[in-house]
C-alpha cells in the first residue's frame, strides 16, 4: 500500500519535476537524447540470455509457470496494467501524488520521448529469445497478439523502460 505524503512534499516534487521537464523539452525540434550513432550497441555490452535448457533459463520458465496461480490477485491487475498505463500511473505511489498529462505536460512529454525501444529492440531481434508462454495454453497479462510472439522476451523493454522512468524522476 502506498503511505501519503505531506501536501508540501508533493507539491514540491511537482513544480521541481515540471520547471526541469520544462527546461529539458524546451526548444523547436525534439533531436534524439542520445544520436544513434553514439548509443551503446546492446548486443556488445548485455550478457547472453540464458541459453535453453541452463540452470538460469530453468529457473526462469519456473518463475513463470508458478505466477500463473497468481491470475485474478492485485498482483496480477498490477502486471496486467502495467502493460498498457503511462509512466506517471505508473510511479503515483512512490511519488506520493497522482498527476497526468494535463496536469504537467513537460513532465509527460519527457517521459513519452526517452522510451528505449530504439535500444533494445535491436537486441531482441538479434537473440530472438522466445517467450515462455509459446506453446503453452498458460494466461499471461496482456492479449496474445502475433507482435508480441514475434517480440523476444530478452531483454525486457518494460524493465530498460522502468529503470530508465525511474531514474529520470529520481533527478527531477
Amino acid at each position: 500500500r502506498c503511505a501519503s505524503r505531506p501536501d508540501r512534499v508533493r507539491r514540491g516534487w511537482l513544480a521541481a519535476g515540471v520547471a526541469l521537464a520544462l527546461a529539458a523539452t524546451s526548444g523547436a525540434a525534439q533531436a534524439p537524447y542520445v544520436a544513434p550513432a553514439r548509443a551503446p550497441d546492446g548486443v556488445a555490452v548485455l550478457p547472453l540470455p540464458p541459453a535453453p535448457g541452463s540452470p538460469q533459463d530453468n529457473a526462469a520458465l519456473a518463475l513463470f509457470r508458478a505466477t500463473r496461480a497468481l491470475e485474478g490477485s492485485p498482483r496480477w491487475r498490477m502486471a496486467t496494467d502495467d502493460v498498457t498505463n503511462a509512466p506517471l500511473d505508473r510511479y503515483a505511489c512512490a511519488m506520493g501524488m497522482r498527476i497526468d498529462a494535463r496536469r504537467a505536460p513537460a513532465l509527460a512529454a519527457l517521459l513519452d520521448r526517452i522510451g528505449t525501444g530504439e535500444r533494445v529492440g535491436p537486441v531482441k531481434e538479434h537473440y530472438r529469445k522466445a517467450r515462455p508462454y509459446l506453446g503453452t495454453d498458460a494466461p499471461i497479462c496482456e492479449p496474445r497478439t502475433d507482435h508480441l510472439a514475434r517480440n523476444g522476451d530478452y531483454p525486457s523493454g518494460h524493465a530498460a523502460n522502468g529503470w530508465l522512468e525511474a531514474l529520470v524522476l529520481v533527478q527531477l
